[in-house]
């Protein structure tokens, strides 16, 4: 059983090396539920051009491997949001959140992928 302190860290670890990351605004905030551990941050891209939100719900008694394919969907909704951003920055934007695609809020490990939880949002600061 991986401990919130190595779940904390797999994350930073990984994160903190993604090109445009410039740190943790909040979190990772870990959260023992009844059924899951409920897992949210929220990023610094590009120096506050961009602020990511990131929630996410792994089994009770996550693997490793399982912390590690989340890290990895965070890690590409954060390169499509820079890229986004950067292509969209003149458009008048109508709302400053956008939805990234995910695995959904409980990625694959109980069917609801591709349900359209939440997964993945940027909020713009510009």
């Amino acid at each position: 059983m991986l401990s919130d302190t190595t779940i904390q860290h797999m994350i930073r670890w990984r994160l903190e090396t993604v090109p445009g990351v410039c740190g943790f605004l909040r979190g990772p905030e870990i959260e023992h539920r009844r059924d899951c551990v409920h897992v949210q941050m929220w990023l610094d891209i590009d120096n506050l051009e961009l602020t990511l939100h990131s929630a996410f719900q792994l089994k009770p008694n996550p693997s490793r491997c399982e912390v590690l394919n989340e890290i990895d969907e965070i890690e590409a909704g954060i390169k499509q949001a820079r890229l986004q951003h950067k292509w969209t920055r003149f458009v008048p934007k109508q709302s400053g959140w956008i939805t990234l695609p995910g695995t959904g809020l409980r990625g694959r490990w109980d069917g609801t992928a591709g349900t359209g939880a939440l997964n993945h949002p940027a909020l713009s600061d510009g």
